[in-house]
């Protein structure tokens, strides 16, 4: 339990400013002194960096030295929670929880299992088919080639932020891209309206509240705009996948496509949390507050209970210095 406050450390935080914010007034409506610090591979030069408290330059999140300058800076700061905003460095961080344990820091990272299935897209839809949710169809480049198909979705299976992600149409873009784009993985396309949930679990994995909001526009992977939208059956079939899962104290930000004709398909788990969760705070679902409650009490007033239909414009801002 951590009784004397937090000092969060937020990695490769870079534009994450909202997220920092989000805690940071968390602590303040649940009577935590909070101090906000971030690590990124440009330290302070970054609006994240700007925005916090403190900011560390750290080594890219491939580098050998990764980890051991986190632990540095862990150990210096008396750092007691930390947590990662994008992909590259979940599996690092799940793999050595322990050793940030034995500095006294919380890694808010999913159990190594999780994070497993989370980071590589073949086990992630192995999981989904094997929890009985429904997903896009796999092919291989011939099978895709002799499909009667034209339109097929193709992205790596390490991917992440949608990079190296496009949706190829016909059997010369198909051929091209699926030589082109490094592990590619070749899904059936579906069309529909998109969603990501942000799915709260506690540690013994009580799913205790599922968002799910619009992704109405998205820029670069991140949605722009958003909109919350209370929707029993995705809900119910998203506390499937995380009954399933079993991550552990968690935030899981899961992707999926509903048809026209009502049919859902997962596409993607993220084991972390996503670039529009300050919606689904703003919406009641006060999520940092919630991380903070339990690691201090072991409980929290996490309950299923969102404002629908509340609706988010992402921009670029400035800051001046």
């Amino acid at each position: 339990m951590l009784k004397d406050g937090f000092n969060i450390l937020f990695t490769s935080c870079g534009r994450r400013v909202s997220l920092a914010e989000s805690f940071r007034q968390a602590g303040q409506k649940g009577g935590f002194k909070v101090t906000v610090n971030g690590a990124d591979m440009r330290g302070e030069d970054c609006a994240a960096g700007q925005a916090c408290d403190k900011a560390f330059r750290v080594s890219p999140v491939y580098a050998d030295s990764y980890l051991d300058e986190l632990l540095e800076i862990v150990r210096a700061e008396n750092i007691n929670l930390l947590i990662p905003t994008i992909d590259l460095d979940l599996l690092l961080l799940a793999e050595n929880r322990a050793r940030f344990e034995d500095a006294g820091c919380t890694v808010f990272v999913p159990n190594l299992p999780a994070v497993q299935i989370a980071r590589d897209k073949r086990k992630t839809l192995d999981f989904l088919r094997s929890a009985g949710l429904n997903c896009p169809k796999i092919f291989t480049l011939d099978q895709a080639a002799l499909s009667n198909d034209n339109e097929f979705f193709i992205k790596p299976w390490d991917g992440s932020a949608s990079t190296n992600t496009v949706l190829a149409a016909g059997r010369e873009e198909l051929l091209f891209y699926a030589k082109k784009i490094p592990n590619s993985i070749i899904q059936e396309y579906i069309s529909g309206i998109e969603y990501t949930c942000d799915i709260f679990t506690s540690q013994d994995n009580e799913v205790r509240c599922v968002v799910p909001r619009r992704r109405i526009s998205v820029r670069a992977g991140e949605v722009s705009i958003g909109q919350t939208a209370c929707d029993e059956e995705i809900i119910s079939q998203c506390r499937i996948l995380a009954a399933t899962l079993r991550p552990g104290q968690s935030v899981l930000t899961v992707q999926l496509i509903k048809t026209p004709e009502g049919q859902m398909y997962f596409i993607e788990i993220n084991a972390r949390f996503g670039g529009g969760a300050p919606l689904t705070f703003r919406a009641g679902a006060d999520y940092p507050l919630w991380i903070m409650q339990e690691l201090s009490d072991g409980r929290s007033e996490a309950c299923q209970s969102f404002q629908e239909g509340l609706k988010m414009y992402r921009y670029d801002s400035e800051i001046w210095v």
